[in-house]
């Protein structure tokens, strides 16, 4: 079982009227082969909830979260 974190970057807005936007080179991928080699705890217990909910994909705001078989 492969996790897969995507952080797309971060969004900004210069002010409340003009259109976010991001910067990709904020962006990354990681992947891991199990929980125990990710050592973010936010990163692992969405991970652990996933996988205790059944879920495959979950996104949480720049946070993209994929388990692959």
């Amino acid at each position: 079982m492969m996790f897969v974190h995507h952080y797309t970057g971060e969004w900004t807005r210069p002010n409340s009227w003009s259109t976010a936007r991001r910067y990709p080179s904020d962006a990354y991928v990681r992947e891991y082969q199990s929980l125990e080699a990710i050592d973010d705890k936010f990163v692992r217990q969405t991970f652990e909830w996933m996988l205790a909910g059944g879920e495959v994909v979950t996104q949480c705001g720049s946070n993209v979260f994929q388990i692959r078989n």
